[in-house]
């Protein structure tokens, strides 16, 4: 099926017009704003800014007779004498894995900044006993070809008496 093309005055195609100088200048200045994040996010190695900044848990090769380490958050509730792992997210304390591997610099030298991880768990655990510390933990795997070769070494990075 033939269709017919739109025609100018002149019985031709209609013209093409080019970018003027403002549409090329907007159009430069966000290539270069999303540039200047992706760049910011790669140097401050972090996942505040994605998807144009890092995201550091997937775009990292493991060497398959390296080390892995798993981060996770604890939490010692009032009357509890073992720790308990708390969950990540909005059903949780708050903040997804990959947030709190970013800021976990800032956390070492600042720990009171896990407080407000565990005002956001009491929020939504009501019921729950009061956490008396949280502490961001890591279980570290040793590989051997690519697998876990034995039980992970259980590591705590950075603890918090919640107030």
């Amino acid at each position: 099926m033939h269709r017919a093309r739109p025609s100018s005055a002149d019985g031709g195609s209609p013209p093409v017009r080019g970018v003027g100088r403002l549409g090329l200048a907007v159009r430069l200045a966000v290539v270069t704003a999303a540039l200047a994040v992706l760049l910011l996010g790669q140097l401050h190695h972090t996942d505040d800014y994605f998807p144009l900044g890092s995201m550091a848990m997937f775009a990292q090769a493991r060497d398959p007779e390296g080390i892995v380490d798993d981060t996770c958050v604890q939490g010692r509730f009032e009357g509890d004498t073992e720790p308990t792992r708390l969950a990540f997210g909005s059903g949780g304390v708050g903040v997804a894995r990959s947030d709190l591997e970013g800021n976990l610099p800032r956390l070492r030298e600042d720990p009171s900044g896990l407080q407000p991880l565990a005002e956001e768990y009491a929020r939504h655990h009501p019921g729950a006993p009061p956490l008396r510390t949280i502490a961001v933990c890591v279980d570290r795997y040793r590989l051997h070809q690519g697998g876990p070769s034995g039980p992970p070494e259980h590591l705590v990075l950075v603890e918090w008496t919640v107030r």
